[in-house]
């Protein structure tokens, strides 16, 4: 009988220290597994990146080749795809800016680009919207072919380089003196919502609103999805700008596209001749990042 309770204390003993010696070995299979996986995926990211480094190369040595022995159109379409690949890639950039395409050739990559997004392709370029508003810019007598998408902030709508690019890829030279830009914003909660400019003109859903300049102009709003409208003056409201913000929460509200309005809007012609429009903002999809919006049904 001794003897039997001798062997149950001694297995009793060991049993805490065969469960530890099991949970270290569990501990160094993970954390083994966990280095494994971590060497694995830099090994692959520096295969990617050697890879795409060496197609670059490619590209760039055929663009250069065909450029020599004038083949614009072979060295148009290589340097197109360096910067498909890297959009700050300097020979190709040169290569389209000589040629007053660098803002059309950027253009069309971005209503090329494909989203990487976890929906149905069929309904990805509606699901996918960006910070950004549809910018058109007039001269003393036409609208342009040049377009920007950027949010106006009071220092990036009429600038001298918008001016140049603007010139180069139209061979306009007239004077800018308007600028309209669209959006849409979404207000959460009936309140008071302040606007802050300046703008020659703020329009919600068509309706314009009362004159919005530097100090902020506080309006009551009900809840709901508005198209938004800016339009300004290089005269008088040339440091065009525009904020919206719930005066309750001071949360600023965003004013957004879909990336279906940003390609349809860069796909249209242009009103005057036909031309393709252009982006002189050279506003990037790969640098904007999507937002997270549920539209109200």
């Amino acid at each position: 009988m001794r003897t039997r309770w001798v062997a149950w204390a001694a297995a009793s003993l060991l049993l805490p220290v065969a469960a530890l010696a099991q949970n270290d070995a569990v501990k160094e299979a993970v954390e083994g597994f966990d280095k494994q996986v971590a060497v694995a995926k830099k090994q692959f990211d520096t295969a990617v990146a050697r890879s795409a480094d060496a197609a670059l190369k490619r590209l760039v040595t055929l663009g250069e080749t065909a450029a020599r022995n004038k083949n614009d159109d072979m060295a148009g379409r290589a340097f197109k795809e360096a910067l498909r690949l890297d959009r700050a890639n300097a020979p190709a950039r040169a290569y389209f800016q000589q040629r007053n395409k660098l803002d059309l050739v950027l253009s069309e990559l971005t209503v090329e680009w494909k989203p990487l997004v976890l929906v149905a392709p069929e309904a990805r370029e509606q699901v996918v919207f960006y910070e950004c508003m549809l910018g058109r810019y007039k001269t003393e007598t036409n609208w342009t072919p040049a377009v920007t998408l950027l949010m106006p902030d009071g220092t990036n709508i009429f600038t001298d380089v918008i001016r140049q690019r603007v010139a180069a890829g139209s061979g306009d030279n007239g004077k800018l003196s308007f600028y309209s830009g669209t959006g849409t914003v979404i207000v959460p909660e009936d309140g008071v919502y302040a606007f802050t400019g300046p703008a020659r003109a703020v329009k919600l859903n068509g309706v314009e609103l009362s004159e919005i300049r530097e100090k902020p102009v506080e309006l009551p709003l009900k809840k709901g999805v508005y198209a938004v409208q800016v339009d300004a003056d290089q005269r008088y409201t040339e440091h065009v700008s525009l904020t919206i913000v719930d005066v309750r929460s001071g949360q600023r509200l965003v004013i957004f596209n879909s990336l279906a309005q940003i390609r349809k809007f860069l796909t249209e012609q242009h009103e005057a001749n036909g031309a393709r429009r252009f982006d002189v903002s050279r506003w990037s999809l790969e640098q904007a990042l999507p937002l997270r919006i549920a539209l109200p049904k």
